[in-house]
């Protein structure tokens, strides 16, 4: 019970950050090795579809092993007898953890198609299931640095970025949250 208070109170873990480092390898992975295969003739036709599949193999693999997550400590603290808080989100079964995954897949692929921020989408999505706004933004804010991060790395394989700018902008980011951070606390 220690561990899942600890893991419920403080955001960055190791864990949490082995399984974000993790996504976004398999991310940035998928879009190397479909920028590698594309308009190559040399590679069989599915060659790209093979990419896609692994792709989405490794992220369900990843849902599967956070669900089950969820799920142990859901039962470790009714074991316990946890006093849930009114805007606790409660998982009482694994399909309510799928359906928020899920929903959280089709709010990026909207995100991805439209050109819009994540919060736009993340944050309401997070606030209908009854969760804490700090939570809610907490959530969205790394699901949208996940994809940031890809994609400026895309472009700054593509030379559309400068390197030195944007160390610069990533450094004043970093100690700017860190100062609201530790403000915060």
């Amino acid at each position: 019970m220690k561990d899942i208070i600890y893991a419920e109170r403080h955001h960055f873990t190791w864990e949490r950050l082995i399984v974000t480092s993790l996504s976004f390898g398999m991310l940035y992975g998928a879009q190397q090795a479909e920028k590698f295969l594309g308009g190559r003739e040399d590679y069989p036709w599915y060659s790209s579809y093979l990419v896609y599949l692994l792709f989405f193999a490794g992220n369900l693999l990843l849902l599967i092993r956070a669900e089950y997550k969820v799920s142990c400590a859901h039962s470790i603290k009714l074991a316990e007898g946890y006093k849930f808080d009114d805007s606790d989100i409660v998982f009482n079964r694994s399909r309510d953890v799928i359906k928020l995954a899920s929903f959280c897949c089709v709010a990026s692929i909207i995100c991805v198609c439209a050109g819009i921020s994540g919060g736009t989408v993340y944050s309401p999505l997070f606030l209908s299931y009854n969760m804490i706004p700090q939570v809610a933004s907490a959530s969205q804010g790394v699901l949208v640095m996940v994809g940031v991060c890809s994609a400026f790395l895309q472009f700054y394989q593509l030379g559309k970025i400068h390197g030195h700018l944007a160390l610069l902008f990533m450094f004043m980011t970093f100690v700017s949250a860190l100062i609201g951070i530790l403000g915060v606390n």
